[in-house]
């Protein structure tokens, strides 16, 4: 069942379904989320996992930070997930090895490029472990560079569109 969420969130609810039926076909036992904004994608990610799992999580705006530990205590799981108001970037300090890592910090195609170029992440990705991140469409490209980023076909590593068509602003990818 979807957790029960009412929160401001810039993803449609089918958006967010996808990405619980996701996490529960693939079971991901350690997911390490970069940018939560107000907590919705975690609430989800977190509701399809096992009791057990692990779930870290990193949003740098200290607005979107407290607001998503509020939600997190109100939908009951903040003591269920490790949660922090650090820039992704210190995940790289002292890097875990995941089944599953979802980033969406601004994304654009130089921002997904420097991250999946990261030693780390290249060991995961040999690994098999799964990468999705926001973005990915035509739409979302068009987003990204009007906000002076580069567009996701960038990207040096194959991808898919998981959710969301080309036309739609809000979908997510797949590293192949």
């Amino acid at each position: 069942m979807y957790p029960l969420i009412n929160l401001p969130t810039p993803y449609p609810k089918e958006y967010l379904e996808a990405l619980y039926d996701y996490v529960k076909e693939h079971k991901p036992k350690t997911i390490v989320e970069f940018g939560s904004g107000w907590g919705s994608t975690t609430i989800y990610m977190r509701g399809a996992q096992e009791d057990g799992d692990e779930l870290y999580s990193y949003e740098s705006d200290k607005e979107k930070y407290e607001g998503a530990v509020k939600n997190f205590l109100d939908v009951g799981i903040y003591s269920s997930i490790h949660y922090s108001n650090d820039d992704y970037g210190i995940f790289f300090d002292n890097p875990i090895e995941f089944d599953l890592l979802y980033i969406d910090v601004h994304n654009e195609g130089s921002r997904i490029n420097k991250i999946i170029k990261n030693e780390f992440i290249q060991k995961m990705i040999n690994k098999g472990k799964h990468i999705l991140f926001e973005g990915g469409s035509d739409a979302r490209d068009d987003l990204a560079i009007s906000r002076g980023g580069k567009s996701f076909k960038i990207i040096e590593h194959e991808y898919e569109l998981v959710y969301g068509k080309s036309v739609h602003n809000h979908g997510w990818s797949k590293l192949c």
